[in-house]
């Protein structure tokens, strides 16, 4: 079992979808209600099963294929404060005209892209699988290994 980045085992029991406990709180409302609030909201950084090499770049192939948007730069960089003077000019002569710029020409989501940078009030105020991804402690996929099966049906035969 091994994650895309880091090469740490992941237990699926830990997770609260893969262990079930979303199913077994379904008929107990607030319980319920806790465990959604607790499942992690950015789905790319669930446990997830680890994929062919095929199948993954399909899916890159096809998510590439349907995103007609700019992505959001991660840093900011010489071309980044320059659109910023844009915006700020096309905000001041027209709201609507400033909310077009800023759509087709999305701004830096930071000036570094270094998650050290992170101030630790900034992270403490995170949800804890926030605070648990920039400290490299939590895995992401589960590497499965289709042939066990045929290994377990022949124990038990």
């Amino acid at each position: 079992m091994a994650i895309d980045n880091v090469n740490v085992p992941i237990e699926p029991f830990k997770d609260i979808e893969l262990s079930g406990a979303v199913n077994r709180s379904v008929g107990q409302g607030a319980s319920f209600a806790l465990i959604l609030a607790m499942i992690e909201a950015d789905i790319l950084n669930r446990p997830r099963y680890v994929e062919s090499k095929s199948t993954e770049q399909s899916a890159k192939l096809l998510f590439s294929s349907i995103n007609y948007y700019r992505p959001y730069p991660l840093y900011a960089d010489e071309k980044s404060w320059k659109s910023a003077d844009l915006t700020g000019q096309s905000f001041h002569q027209n709201i609507q005209d400033g909310l077009l710029w800023q759509a087709m020409h999305p701004q830096p989501l930071s000036i570094f892209n270094q998650p050290e940078r992170i101030d630790d009030e900034v992270l403490s105020n995170c949800d804890i699988y926030t605070q648990n991804r920039v400290k490299n402690v939590r895995d992401k996929s589960i590497q499965v290994d289709e042939t066990g099966l045929y290994d377990i049906l022949q124990k038990i035969a």
